[in-house]
């Protein structure tokens, strides 16, 4: 019995992490269509720089 539960939660979990991977491809070509994307890769890169030092003052 704690096998086939086991088993039900193991294949469980990999469906919805497919589905939620399928979800977040779709709303990264939806928004990369609406220019999101662009936005969003330049507040990443922004991220990854940091603050300049007059910033940080």
């Amino acid at each position: 019995m704690a096998a086939r539960l086991f088993t039900l939660i193991v294949y469980g979990s990999g469906a919805v992490i497919r589905a939620c991977t399928h979800a977040y491809r779709q709303a990264l070509a939806n928004a990369s269509k609406s220019g999101v994307a662009q936005e969003a890769m330049h507040n990443v890169n922004r991220g990854i720089r940091g603050l300049t030092e007059p910033e940080a003052r």
